[in-house]
Protein backbone atom coordinates (compact mmCIF):
# COMPACT_ATOMS: atom_id res chain seq x y z
CA UNK A 1 0.00 0.00 0.00
CA UNK A 2 1.15 3.78 -0.94
CA UNK A 3 2.78 5.47 1.93
CA UNK A 4 0.39 8.06 3.49
CA UNK A 5 -2.97 5.17 2.88
CA UNK A 6 -5.19 4.28 5.13
CA UNK A 7 -8.26 1.97 5.03
CA UNK A 8 -11.17 1.76 7.71
CA UNK A 9 -14.61 0.41 6.87
CA UNK A 10 -14.11 0.38 3.11
CA UNK A 11 -12.28 3.66 2.91
CA UNK A 12 -8.90 4.08 1.51
CA UNK A 13 -6.66 7.53 1.77
CA UNK A 14 -4.04 8.60 -0.80
CA UNK A 15 -1.78 11.05 -1.11
CA UNK A 16 -0.29 12.06 -4.43
CA UNK A 17 0.57 15.00 -5.84
CA UNK A 18 -1.16 18.09 -5.77
CA UNK A 19 -1.51 19.19 -9.49
CA UNK A 20 -4.54 21.50 -10.16
CA UNK A 21 -6.34 23.01 -6.91
CA UNK A 22 -10.71 22.61 -6.63
CA UNK A 23 -12.67 19.79 -4.81
CA UNK A 24 -14.15 16.78 -7.06
CA UNK A 25 -16.24 13.99 -6.17
CA UNK A 26 -18.40 11.07 -8.31
CA UNK A 27 -17.71 7.91 -9.58
CA UNK A 28 -14.80 6.29 -10.83
CA UNK A 29 -14.56 6.66 -14.78
CA UNK A 30 -11.02 3.93 -15.24
CA UNK A 31 -9.37 5.66 -18.71
CA UNK A 32 -6.47 3.57 -19.53
CA UNK A 33 -4.72 3.71 -23.00
CA UNK A 34 -5.56 0.71 -24.67
CA UNK A 35 -1.93 0.28 -25.26
CA UNK A 36 -2.19 -1.09 -21.54
CA UNK A 37 -4.90 -4.11 -22.40
CA UNK A 38 -3.90 -5.59 -25.17
CA UNK A 39 -1.43 -8.24 -26.20
CA UNK A 40 0.06 -7.58 -29.69
CA UNK A 41 2.20 -9.51 -32.85
CA UNK A 42 5.50 -8.41 -32.67
CA UNK A 43 6.62 -9.71 -35.53
CA UNK A 44 4.64 -10.49 -39.12
CA UNK A 45 5.13 -12.20 -42.29
CA UNK A 46 6.94 -10.17 -45.21
CA UNK A 47 3.86 -10.47 -47.56
CA UNK A 48 1.97 -8.07 -44.58
CA UNK A 49 4.47 -5.56 -44.72
CA UNK A 50 2.42 -3.37 -47.12
CA UNK A 51 -0.42 -3.75 -44.86
CA UNK A 52 1.60 -2.72 -42.00
CA UNK A 53 3.17 0.63 -43.71
CA UNK A 54 -0.71 1.21 -44.17
CA UNK A 55 -1.93 1.10 -40.37
CA UNK A 56 0.71 3.27 -39.86
CA UNK A 57 0.28 6.20 -42.18
CA UNK A 58 -3.09 6.09 -41.09
CA UNK A 59 -2.02 6.03 -37.48
CA UNK A 60 -0.39 9.17 -37.95
CA UNK A 61 -3.22 10.99 -40.05
CA UNK A 62 -5.79 10.03 -37.29
CA UNK A 63 -3.44 11.69 -34.67
CA UNK A 64 -2.59 14.61 -36.52
CA UNK A 65 -6.62 15.32 -36.67
CA UNK A 66 -6.98 14.03 -32.79
CA UNK A 67 -4.06 17.24 -32.20
CA UNK A 68 -5.75 19.37 -34.85
CA UNK A 69 -8.98 18.84 -32.53
CA UNK A 70 -7.24 19.38 -29.50
CA UNK A 71 -5.68 22.42 -30.54
CA UNK A 72 -8.91 24.19 -31.63
CA UNK A 73 -10.82 22.96 -28.58
CA UNK A 74 -7.88 24.24 -25.85
CA UNK A 75 -7.15 27.66 -27.59
CA UNK A 76 -11.52 28.36 -27.67
CA UNK A 77 -11.12 27.11 -23.87
CA UNK A 78 -7.48 28.60 -22.06
CA UNK A 79 -5.90 30.66 -25.11
CA UNK A 80 -3.41 30.48 -27.69
CA UNK A 81 -0.34 29.90 -25.34
CA UNK A 82 -1.92 27.21 -23.30
CA UNK A 83 -2.60 25.10 -26.88
CA UNK A 84 1.04 25.21 -27.83
CA UNK A 85 1.32 22.23 -26.03
CA UNK A 86 -0.41 20.70 -28.86
CA UNK A 87 1.15 22.91 -31.03
CA UNK A 88 4.85 21.58 -30.51
CA UNK A 89 3.50 17.74 -30.19
CA UNK A 90 2.14 18.31 -34.40
CA UNK A 91 5.05 19.70 -35.24
CA UNK A 92 7.11 16.74 -33.54
CA UNK A 93 4.59 14.11 -35.33
CA UNK A 94 5.08 16.22 -38.47
CA UNK A 95 8.77 15.27 -38.70
CA UNK A 96 9.23 12.81 -41.59
CA UNK A 97 12.21 11.44 -40.09
CA UNK A 98 10.00 9.77 -37.50
CA UNK A 99 7.47 8.05 -39.92
CA UNK A 100 10.41 7.00 -42.25
CA UNK A 101 11.94 5.12 -39.38
CA UNK A 102 8.89 3.25 -38.38
CA UNK A 103 8.29 2.08 -42.24
CA UNK A 104 12.17 0.92 -42.18
CA UNK A 105 11.83 -1.23 -39.32
CA UNK A 106 8.58 -3.05 -40.77
CA UNK A 107 10.38 -3.75 -43.94
CA UNK A 108 13.56 -4.56 -42.89
CA UNK A 109 13.04 -5.96 -39.38
CA UNK A 110 9.53 -7.74 -40.54
CA UNK A 111 7.88 -5.97 -37.38
CA UNK A 112 4.61 -5.32 -37.13
CA UNK A 113 3.06 -1.38 -37.13
CA UNK A 114 2.93 -1.36 -32.97
CA UNK A 115 6.11 -2.97 -32.09
CA UNK A 116 7.85 -0.48 -35.27
CA UNK A 117 6.38 2.04 -33.30
CA UNK A 118 7.87 0.98 -30.30
CA UNK A 119 10.91 0.15 -31.23
CA UNK A 120 11.60 3.67 -32.96
CA UNK A 121 10.53 5.55 -29.93
CA UNK A 122 12.48 3.42 -27.92
CA UNK A 123 15.85 4.32 -30.33
CA UNK A 124 14.32 7.90 -29.91
CA UNK A 125 14.39 8.06 -26.32
CA UNK A 126 18.15 7.03 -25.96
CA UNK A 127 19.50 9.28 -28.58
CA UNK A 128 17.52 11.90 -25.85
CA UNK A 129 18.98 10.58 -22.80
CA UNK A 130 22.73 11.06 -24.47
CA UNK A 131 22.37 14.82 -25.11
CA UNK A 132 23.79 17.85 -22.44
CA UNK A 133 20.93 20.49 -23.12
CA UNK A 134 17.86 19.82 -21.08
CA UNK A 135 15.79 21.63 -23.49
CA UNK A 136 16.58 18.26 -25.73
CA UNK A 137 16.20 15.56 -23.21
CA UNK A 138 12.72 17.15 -22.45
CA UNK A 139 11.89 16.51 -24.79
CA UNK A 140 11.05 12.90 -24.13
CA UNK A 141 7.76 14.02 -22.93
CA UNK A 142 6.51 14.94 -25.85
CA UNK A 143 7.88 11.86 -27.74
CA UNK A 144 5.68 9.72 -24.78
CA UNK A 145 2.76 11.34 -25.56
CA UNK A 146 2.92 10.54 -29.51
CA UNK A 147 3.92 7.10 -28.82
CA UNK A 148 0.78 6.44 -26.59
CA UNK A 149 -1.32 8.43 -29.47
CA UNK A 150 0.09 6.43 -32.38
CA UNK A 151 -0.28 2.99 -30.37
CA UNK A 152 -3.73 4.12 -29.35
CA UNK A 153 -4.61 5.02 -32.79
CA UNK A 154 -3.36 1.35 -34.30
CA UNK A 155 -5.47 -0.55 -31.50
CA UNK A 156 -8.72 1.28 -31.34
CA UNK A 157 -9.03 4.03 -34.09
CA UNK A 158 -12.64 4.77 -33.94
CA UNK A 159 -12.40 5.05 -29.86
CA UNK A 160 -9.76 7.85 -30.82
CA UNK A 161 -11.65 9.89 -32.59
CA UNK A 162 -15.35 9.47 -31.58
CA UNK A 163 -17.14 11.93 -29.65
CA UNK A 164 -20.04 9.22 -28.73
CA UNK A 165 -22.96 11.13 -27.16
CA UNK A 166 -23.84 7.78 -24.88
CA UNK A 167 -20.54 7.49 -23.79
CA UNK A 168 -20.04 11.15 -22.59
CA UNK A 169 -23.66 10.56 -20.73
CA UNK A 170 -22.00 7.51 -18.96
CA UNK A 171 -19.08 9.24 -17.82
CA UNK A 172 -21.48 12.60 -16.39
CA UNK A 173 -20.13 13.88 -13.13
CA UNK A 174 -17.40 11.30 -12.87
CA UNK A 175 -14.13 11.20 -11.89
CA UNK A 176 -11.68 10.25 -14.77
CA UNK A 177 -9.31 7.64 -13.35
CA UNK A 178 -6.01 7.26 -15.89
CA UNK A 179 -2.86 5.97 -16.12
CA UNK A 180 -0.77 9.01 -17.43
CA UNK A 181 -1.83 12.66 -17.00
CA UNK A 182 -1.32 13.26 -20.55
CA UNK A 183 -3.06 16.23 -22.37
CA UNK A 184 -5.62 14.04 -23.89
CA UNK A 185 -6.74 12.65 -20.72
CA UNK A 186 -7.41 16.38 -19.62
CA UNK A 187 -9.53 16.19 -22.65
CA UNK A 188 -11.52 13.73 -21.96
CA UNK A 189 -13.34 16.35 -19.60
CA UNK A 190 -15.46 17.69 -21.76
CA UNK A 191 -17.50 20.80 -20.91
CA UNK A 192 -19.38 19.58 -17.00
CA UNK A 193 -19.30 16.47 -17.66
CA UNK A 194 -16.77 14.98 -15.35
CA UNK A 195 -15.48 16.46 -12.29
CA UNK A 196 -11.54 15.76 -12.41
CA UNK A 197 -8.68 13.79 -12.73
CA UNK A 198 -6.87 11.27 -10.39
CA UNK A 199 -3.76 9.58 -12.01
CA UNK A 200 -1.03 7.05 -11.71
CA UNK A 201 1.89 9.17 -13.46
CA UNK A 202 2.43 13.02 -14.57
CA UNK A 203 4.38 15.83 -12.79
CA UNK A 204 3.18 18.94 -11.98
CA UNK A 205 5.73 20.62 -14.99
CA UNK A 206 3.95 17.48 -17.35
CA UNK A 207 2.06 19.29 -20.15
CA UNK A 208 -1.18 17.71 -18.84
CA UNK A 209 -0.77 19.34 -15.31
CA UNK A 210 -0.07 22.44 -16.92
CA UNK A 211 -3.47 22.34 -19.25
CA UNK A 212 -5.44 21.38 -16.03
CA UNK A 213 -4.09 24.72 -14.46
CA UNK A 214 -5.33 26.88 -17.42
CA UNK A 215 -8.20 25.15 -17.85
CA UNK A 216 -9.37 25.47 -14.13
CA UNK A 217 -9.72 21.48 -13.96
CA UNK A 218 -9.08 20.03 -10.47
CA UNK A 219 -6.40 16.84 -10.68
CA UNK A 220 -4.12 14.79 -8.80
CA UNK A 221 -1.13 12.49 -10.00
CA UNK A 222 1.29 10.15 -8.37
CA UNK A 223 -1.53 7.41 -6.87
CA UNK A 224 0.30 4.69 -7.92
CA UNK A 225 -2.04 1.79 -9.08
CA UNK A 226 -5.10 3.46 -8.83
CA UNK A 227 -6.47 2.64 -12.09
CA UNK A 228 -6.76 -1.28 -10.36
CA UNK A 229 -7.80 -0.09 -7.22
CA UNK A 230 -11.35 1.54 -8.80
CA UNK A 231 -14.60 -0.22 -10.77
CA UNK A 232 -17.32 2.28 -12.11
CA UNK A 233 -19.07 1.83 -8.36
CA UNK A 234 -16.37 2.70 -6.68
CA UNK A 235 -16.45 6.48 -5.02
CA UNK A 236 -13.61 9.15 -5.51
CA UNK A 237 -13.15 12.37 -3.46
CA UNK A 238 -10.31 14.55 -4.09
CA UNK A 239 -8.41 18.06 -3.23
CA UNK A 240 -6.23 18.91 -5.83
CA UNK A 241 -4.72 21.27 -3.57
CA UNK A 242 -3.55 19.10 -1.11
CA UNK A 243 -3.45 15.64 -3.49
CA UNK A 244 -5.20 14.11 -0.76
CA UNK A 245 -7.48 11.47 -2.51
CA UNK A 246 -10.53 9.23 -0.67
CA UNK A 247 -11.89 6.34 -2.22
CA UNK A 248 -15.67 4.78 -0.47
CA UNK A 249 -17.89 2.15 -1.61
CA UNK A 250 -21.06 2.57 -3.37
CA UNK A 251 -23.16 3.26 0.19
CA UNK A 252 -20.71 5.51 1.19
CA UNK A 253 -22.61 9.24 1.51
CA UNK A 254 -21.00 12.94 1.11
CA UNK A 255 -17.46 11.14 0.24
CA UNK A 256 -15.76 14.86 0.15
CA UNK A 257 -16.45 15.07 3.41
CA UNK A 258 -13.98 12.43 4.71
CA UNK A 259 -11.46 14.86 3.58
CA UNK A 260 -9.13 16.00 5.79
CA UNK A 261 -9.42 19.36 4.24
CA UNK A 262 -12.53 19.88 4.18
CA UNK A 263 -13.40 18.70 7.90
CA UNK A 264 -10.66 21.75 8.69
CA UNK A 265 -12.73 23.80 6.87
CA UNK A 266 -15.55 25.82 7.30
CA UNK A 267 -18.45 27.00 5.46
CA UNK A 268 -19.70 29.79 7.06
CA UNK A 269 -20.03 33.12 6.13
CA UNK A 270 -17.20 35.33 6.48
CA UNK A 271 -17.57 37.59 9.33
CA UNK A 272 -16.03 40.79 8.43
CA UNK A 273 -15.29 44.08 11.11
CA UNK A 274 -18.08 46.99 10.93
CA UNK A 275 -17.60 48.78 8.17
CA UNK A 276 -14.97 46.68 6.96
CA UNK A 277 -14.18 45.49 3.29
CA UNK A 278 -12.59 42.22 1.80
CA UNK A 279 -10.75 41.87 -1.50
CA UNK A 280 -10.58 38.98 -3.73
CA UNK A 281 -7.28 39.23 -6.28
CA UNK A 282 -5.70 36.27 -8.66
CA UNK A 283 -3.00 34.71 -8.86
CA UNK A 284 -1.96 34.04 -12.44
CA UNK A 285 0.63 32.34 -14.15
CA UNK A 286 0.34 33.67 -17.88
CA UNK A 287 -0.94 37.42 -18.67
CA UNK A 288 -3.98 35.56 -20.68
CA UNK A 289 -5.56 34.48 -18.09
CA UNK A 290 -6.79 38.08 -16.59
CA UNK A 291 -9.69 38.07 -18.57
CA UNK A 292 -10.94 34.85 -16.91
CA UNK A 293 -9.68 36.11 -13.44
CA UNK A 294 -12.24 39.52 -14.33
CA UNK A 295 -14.85 36.99 -15.38
CA UNK A 296 -15.32 35.06 -11.59
CA UNK A 297 -15.28 38.30 -9.78
CA UNK A 298 -11.09 38.74 -9.24
CA UNK A 299 -10.70 42.49 -7.87
CA UNK A 300 -7.79 42.28 -9.80
CA UNK A 301 -4.23 40.06 -9.54
CA UNK A 302 -2.17 39.93 -6.47
CA UNK A 303 0.53 37.92 -7.82
CA UNK A 304 1.75 37.46 -11.48
CA UNK A 305 4.27 34.58 -11.64
CA UNK A 306 6.25 36.20 -14.59
CA UNK A 307 9.17 33.46 -14.77
CA UNK A 308 6.08 31.26 -16.24
CA UNK A 309 5.66 33.26 -19.30
CA UNK A 310 9.48 31.87 -20.02
CA UNK A 311 8.52 28.58 -19.52
CA UNK A 312 5.90 28.76 -21.17
CA UNK A 313 7.56 30.26 -24.24
CA UNK A 314 10.68 28.04 -23.68
CA UNK A 315 13.17 30.90 -24.22
CA UNK A 316 14.19 33.91 -22.50
CA UNK A 317 11.47 37.10 -23.28
CA UNK A 318 12.87 40.37 -24.29
CA UNK A 319 12.65 43.54 -22.88
CA UNK A 320 9.78 44.45 -26.10
CA UNK A 321 8.03 40.71 -25.51
CA UNK A 322 8.01 41.20 -21.69
CA UNK A 323 6.60 44.62 -21.91
CA UNK A 324 3.78 43.65 -24.47
CA UNK A 325 2.59 40.63 -22.19
CA UNK A 326 2.33 43.25 -19.17
CA UNK A 327 0.27 45.77 -21.27
CA UNK A 328 -2.13 43.30 -22.33
CA UNK A 329 -2.41 42.34 -18.46
CA UNK A 330 -2.84 45.70 -17.60
CA UNK A 331 -4.76 47.22 -20.28
CA UNK A 332 -7.42 44.15 -19.61
CA UNK A 333 -7.17 44.71 -15.93
CA UNK A 334 -8.67 48.03 -16.80
CA UNK A 335 -7.45 50.22 -13.69
CA UNK A 336 -7.28 46.89 -11.46
CA UNK A 337 -4.46 46.21 -8.94
CA UNK A 338 -1.78 44.58 -10.79
CA UNK A 339 0.95 43.35 -8.72
CA UNK A 340 3.51 41.68 -11.12
CA UNK A 341 6.18 39.77 -9.33
CA UNK A 342 10.03 40.05 -10.45
CA UNK A 343 11.45 36.70 -11.60
CA UNK A 344 11.68 33.93 -8.86
CA UNK A 345 13.90 31.44 -10.51
CA UNK A 346 15.08 28.34 -8.37
CA UNK A 347 17.87 25.95 -10.12
CA UNK A 348 14.99 23.20 -10.87
CA UNK A 349 12.44 25.73 -12.33
CA UNK A 350 15.55 27.22 -14.44
CA UNK A 351 16.43 23.64 -16.37
CA UNK A 352 14.18 23.94 -19.14
CA UNK A 353 15.90 27.32 -19.66
CA UNK A 354 19.54 26.03 -19.26
CA UNK A 355 20.24 26.18 -22.79
CA UNK A 356 18.97 29.32 -23.95
CA UNK A 357 21.11 31.37 -21.59
CA UNK A 358 23.87 33.40 -22.49
CA UNK A 359 27.26 33.19 -21.30
CA UNK A 360 26.65 36.27 -18.21
CA UNK A 361 23.46 34.27 -17.03
CA UNK A 362 23.86 32.34 -13.07
CA UNK A 363 22.15 29.54 -12.51
CA UNK A 364 23.80 27.63 -9.71
CA UNK A 365 22.76 30.10 -6.52
CA UNK A 366 20.30 30.56 -3.90
CA UNK A 367 16.66 31.51 -5.24
CA UNK A 368 17.18 34.18 -2.89
CA UNK A 369 20.41 35.42 -5.10
CA UNK A 370 19.41 35.00 -8.33
CA UNK A 371 18.03 38.80 -8.83
CA UNK A 372 21.04 39.94 -7.70
CA UNK A 373 23.57 37.06 -9.83
CA UNK A 374 21.85 38.26 -12.89
CA UNK A 375 21.83 41.94 -13.09
CA UNK A 376 21.37 42.30 -16.93
CA UNK A 377 18.34 39.84 -16.56
CA UNK A 378 16.69 42.03 -13.77
CA UNK A 379 17.31 45.03 -15.55
CA UNK A 380 15.67 44.26 -18.53
CA UNK A 381 12.78 42.99 -16.92
CA UNK A 382 12.61 46.00 -14.84
CA UNK A 383 12.60 48.32 -17.80
CA UNK A 384 9.64 46.07 -19.64
CA UNK A 385 7.56 46.55 -16.02
CA UNK A 386 8.15 50.30 -15.89
CA UNK A 387 7.08 51.05 -19.61
CA UNK A 388 3.37 49.65 -18.37
CA UNK A 389 3.53 51.50 -14.90
CA UNK A 390 1.70 54.47 -16.50
CA UNK A 391 -1.45 52.38 -17.81
CA UNK A 392 -2.47 51.37 -14.81
CA UNK A 393 -2.59 50.46 -11.00
CA UNK A 394 0.97 48.47 -11.75
CA UNK A 395 2.64 47.27 -8.16
CA UNK A 396 6.21 45.40 -8.59
CA UNK A 397 6.73 42.66 -5.86
CA UNK A 398 10.48 41.34 -5.14
CA UNK A 399 10.79 37.35 -4.18
CA UNK A 400 12.52 35.68 -2.14
CA UNK A 401 13.61 38.91 0.42
CA UNK A 402 15.81 38.25 3.03
CA UNK A 403 16.23 41.79 4.76
CA UNK A 404 15.91 45.59 4.28
CA UNK A 405 19.17 45.28 2.54
CA UNK A 406 18.60 42.99 -0.32
CA UNK A 407 15.36 44.67 -0.95
CA UNK A 408 16.71 48.37 -0.83
CA UNK A 409 19.44 46.81 -2.95
CA UNK A 410 16.83 45.59 -5.56
CA UNK A 411 15.01 48.34 -5.24
CA UNK A 412 17.58 50.73 -6.01
CA UNK A 413 19.19 48.62 -9.24
CA UNK A 414 15.34 48.79 -10.30
CA UNK A 415 15.41 52.79 -10.27
CA UNK A 416 18.71 52.70 -11.97
CA UNK A 417 18.02 50.75 -14.56
CA UNK A 418 14.46 52.98 -15.19
CA UNK A 419 16.11 56.27 -14.51
CA UNK A 420 14.70 57.27 -18.27
CA UNK A 421 11.18 55.84 -18.52
CA UNK A 422 8.73 58.29 -17.48
CA UNK A 423 5.37 57.98 -15.90
CA UNK A 424 7.04 55.55 -12.98
CA UNK A 425 5.58 58.32 -9.61
CA UNK A 426 2.92 56.16 -9.10
CA UNK A 427 5.16 52.62 -9.33
CA UNK A 428 4.98 50.65 -5.66
CA UNK A 429 7.38 48.13 -4.78
CA UNK A 430 6.72 45.31 -2.52
CA UNK A 431 8.14 42.97 -0.45
CA UNK A 432 7.32 39.11 -0.72
CA UNK A 433 7.19 37.60 2.77
CA UNK A 434 8.45 33.95 2.18
CA UNK A 435 11.32 33.69 3.87
CA UNK A 436 11.51 33.57 8.08
CA UNK A 437 14.49 36.16 8.33
CA UNK A 438 11.89 38.90 6.51
CA UNK A 439 9.02 37.79 8.69
CA UNK A 440 11.47 38.77 11.64
CA UNK A 441 12.32 42.33 9.77
CA UNK A 442 9.28 43.11 8.84
CA UNK A 443 9.12 46.49 10.94
CA UNK A 444 12.19 47.37 9.17
CA UNK A 445 11.10 46.31 5.83
CA UNK A 446 7.69 48.57 6.19
CA UNK A 447 9.75 51.68 6.95
CA UNK A 448 10.59 51.15 3.00
CA UNK A 449 8.64 49.32 1.31
CA UNK A 450 5.35 50.06 0.04
CA UNK A 451 3.59 47.28 0.72
CA UNK A 452 3.67 43.46 1.06
CA UNK A 453 2.68 40.24 -0.04
CA UNK A 454 2.87 36.62 2.35
CA UNK A 455 3.66 33.87 0.41
CA UNK A 456 2.38 31.28 2.84
CA UNK A 457 3.41 28.27 0.95
CA UNK A 458 7.30 28.55 0.73
CA UNK A 459 6.98 30.45 4.59
CA UNK A 460 5.62 26.86 5.63
CA UNK A 461 7.95 25.13 3.56
CA UNK A 462 10.92 26.78 5.55
CA UNK A 463 9.42 27.28 8.78
CA UNK A 464 7.61 23.80 8.96
CA UNK A 465 10.14 21.54 6.78
CA UNK A 466 7.30 20.48 4.72
CA UNK A 467 7.68 19.25 1.18
CA UNK A 468 4.94 20.35 -1.19
CA UNK A 469 6.11 19.37 -4.13
CA UNK A 470 6.00 15.55 -2.81
CA UNK A 471 1.54 15.69 -1.63
CA UNK A 472 2.23 14.53 1.23
CA UNK A 473 1.98 17.91 3.51
CA UNK A 474 -0.96 16.32 5.43
CA UNK A 475 0.94 14.06 6.45
CA UNK A 476 3.86 16.37 7.63
CA UNK A 477 1.62 18.84 9.01
CA UNK A 478 -0.93 21.31 7.46
CA UNK A 479 -0.89 25.07 7.60
CA UNK A 480 -3.30 25.32 10.36
CA UNK A 481 -1.01 23.20 12.62
CA UNK A 482 2.17 25.26 12.96
CA UNK A 483 2.44 27.49 15.64
CA UNK A 484 5.53 28.80 14.00
CA UNK A 485 3.55 29.96 10.80
CA UNK A 486 0.88 31.56 12.22
CA UNK A 487 3.37 33.28 14.97
CA UNK A 488 5.32 34.58 11.57
CA UNK A 489 1.86 35.83 9.96
CA UNK A 490 1.34 37.64 13.26
CA UNK A 491 4.20 39.69 13.00
CA UNK A 492 4.05 40.43 9.63
CA UNK A 493 0.11 41.81 9.91
CA UNK A 494 0.79 43.74 12.63
CA UNK A 495 4.01 45.20 11.15
CA UNK A 496 1.63 46.17 8.04
CA UNK A 497 -0.85 47.44 10.21
CA UNK A 498 1.48 49.53 12.13
CA UNK A 499 3.13 51.36 9.22
CA UNK A 500 0.08 51.80 7.36
CA UNK A 501 0.59 49.59 4.88
CA UNK A 502 -1.70 46.94 2.50
CA UNK A 503 -0.87 43.12 2.93
CA UNK A 504 -1.90 40.57 0.88
CA UNK A 505 -1.89 36.92 2.17
CA UNK A 506 -0.95 34.26 -1.07
CA UNK A 507 -0.81 30.40 -0.69
CA UNK A 508 -2.65 27.50 0.49
CA UNK A 509 -3.99 29.28 3.77
CA UNK A 510 -5.69 32.13 1.79
CA UNK A 511 -7.66 29.30 0.11
CA UNK A 512 -9.53 28.05 3.03
CA UNK A 513 -12.70 29.76 4.60
CA UNK A 514 -11.73 28.53 8.46
CA UNK A 515 -8.10 30.31 7.92
CA UNK A 516 -9.17 33.71 6.09
CA UNK A 517 -11.20 34.03 9.19
CA UNK A 518 -8.38 33.98 11.39
CA UNK A 519 -6.74 35.68 8.65
CA UNK A 520 -9.20 38.34 8.97
CA UNK A 521 -8.87 38.79 12.77
CA UNK A 522 -5.47 39.68 12.45
CA UNK A 523 -6.79 42.76 10.80
CA UNK A 524 -5.66 41.41 6.82
CA UNK A 525 -8.13 42.24 4.22
CA UNK A 526 -6.48 40.82 0.93
CA UNK A 527 -6.20 37.65 -0.53
CA UNK A 528 -4.92 36.48 -3.95
CA UNK A 529 -5.78 33.01 -4.65
CA UNK A 530 -5.99 30.73 -8.11
CA UNK A 531 -8.90 31.81 -10.12
CA UNK A 532 -10.49 28.77 -9.81
CA UNK A 533 -10.61 29.44 -5.86
CA UNK A 534 -12.10 32.93 -6.34
CA UNK A 535 -15.67 32.03 -6.88
CA UNK A 536 -16.44 29.62 -3.73
CA UNK A 537 -14.89 31.95 -1.77
CA UNK A 538 -17.05 35.45 -3.14
CA UNK A 539 -19.62 33.24 -1.76
CA UNK A 540 -18.57 33.43 1.83
CA UNK A 541 -18.71 37.45 2.38
CA UNK A 542 -21.80 38.58 3.58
Amino acid sequence: MPQGTEQQKGIARYFGVPISPGVAEGHAWVVESTVRRRSVRRKVNPRYHEREEGRVRHAFQLLSFVIDHAISEVTRRAGEESARIFTALKEMLHDPGILERIIRHIWTNDLSAFAAVQRVFREFEAEIAKSSLVRIREKVHDLVEIERGLLDALMNPEALVRDDERLSEQRANRVVVGGYLAPRLVLELRGRNQRGIVAEQGGETSHGAILCRALGIPAVSGVKGICGMVTPETQVAFDGATGEVVLAPPEQKNVASLLTSRRRTNHRRLILPAHGTFHIYANINLAEHARRALTVGAEGVGLYRTELEFLAAERFLSEREQAGRYRNLVMTMMGQPVVIRMLDFSPDKMAPLRDRATADMVFDCPRADFLLANRKLFATQARAVAKVASLGQVKVLYPMIRNKEHFLLLRDRFVKATEDIAGMDNLEHGVMFELPSACWEAEGLFEVADFGSLGTNDLEQYLLGTDRESGHAEAVGCPTDGARLWGAIRRVAAAARNAGRDLTVCGEVASHPRYIQRLIGLGINRISVNIAEIRAIRKLLP
